[in-house]
C-alpha cells in the first residue's frame, strides 16, 4: 500500500487546547488527534474546517484534493502497526453517510498527491 509523504506540521502531544474547531450539528464528538489533522490540512489548502467536513452540497472541485488528503492521513495514523481510526469511523468524521467514500478518497488521494507535488514544484520555481 502507498505510504507517501503524509507530514504534515502537527501540534506537540498535549498542546491541543488552542484547537477550538466548530462541532456540526448531529456530528459524534471527534478525539483532539484527528481535529488536528483535520485543521492542520485545512490550514495547508487554505480551506475552511466546515466546507471540509460538511455533509453534502456542491462542492467545488478544489475542495476535493484536501478531503481525500484528509481521509489518508487519518487513515495512516498507526498503533501498534494497525490503522487508529477504522474506515467507518473516519466517514464519521468526515460527515460521510458510508466507509467505502473514504476508501475511495484514500485511493484517489494515492493518486493524485503526485500530480500536486508537481504542480507545487512548478510554481515554486
Amino acid at each position: 500500500m502507498w505510504r507517501g509523504d503524509l507530514s504534515l506540521s502537527l501540534p506537540p502531544p498535549g498542546d491541543e487546547s488552542d484547537i477550538s474547531l466548530p462541532r456540526m450539528a448531529g456530528a459524534p464528538s471527534m478525539p483532539d488527534l484527528a481535529k488536528a489533522v483535520i485543521s492542520a490540512v485545512c490550514v495547508e489548502h487554505k480551506t475552511v474546517y466546515e466546507r471540509l467536513v460538511k455533509p453534502r452540497g456542491n462542492r467545488v472541485i478544489d475542495e476535493h484534493f484536501p478531503r481525500f488528503k484528509a481521509m489518508a492521513l487519518l487513515r495512516a495514523l498507526m498503533v501498534n502497526g494497525q490503522p487508529r481510526y477504522s474506515y467507518p469511523r473516519i466517514a464519521q468524521f468526515m460527515s460521510l453517510k458510508d466507509h467505502t467514500t473514504v476508501i475511495h478518497g484514500c485511493r484517489r488521494y494515492a493518486e493524485l498527491a503526485p500530480l500536486y507535488a508537481d504542480e507545487a514544484t512548478l510554481t515554486a520555481a
